[in-house]
């Protein structure tokens, strides 16, 4: 073989080489655009993922602070509550004291009324002490007057 075609081999085999080259070069760029846009793609989802996830982190943030309001705000009813039961049950005592209080003075004077009755009974020259029980203190039967100056 002579050395021109060994010459025409190598040409052509480094021919082949830089085609392979150029080739792999052009498409390894787009190669590399692809995979850039894939990251980019990739990217957002998992932006738009951790935005989603925050939002709900959020939501339960503010779901849990508003339960707890709402238990801070059912504890303050039910110590209001109390309060308000303790402070009837102090009204009731009293209101219950002032009446035994008052039922106590009302039988003190019905006594103090019924002695002044008996006293003014006994004092009194028109009535006769010895049916006063029958009847109503002050008050003298028709058959008890004593007769006046006329004899009637």
């Amino acid at each position: 073989m002579d050395s021109s075609i060994w010459i025409w081999i190598v040409v052509a085999i480094l021919v082949i080489a830089i085609v392979v080259v150029v080739v792999f070069w052009a498409t390894s760029a787009g190669r590399a655009r692809a995979k850039a846009d894939a990251d980019r793609r990739r990217a957002a989802d998992l932006r738009a993922k951790s935005e989603q996830t925050a939002r709900d982190a959020r939501e339960q943030a503010a779901a849990a602070a508003q339960a707890d309001a709402d238990r801070m705000a059912a504890e303050a009813n039910a110590a209001e509550a109390q309060a308000a039961a303790e402070r009837s049950r102090l009204e009731a005592e009293r209101l219950a004291d002032a009446g035994s209080q008052r039922a106590e003075r009302a039988e003190g004077l019905q006594r103090e009324a019924e002695a002044h009755a008996r006293r003014a009974a006994e004092v009194d020259p028109d009535m006769t002490t010895d049916r006063t029980d029958d009847r109503r203190p002050g008050t003298v039967a028709p058959d008890e007057r004593r007769p006046d100056a006329t004899g009637r």
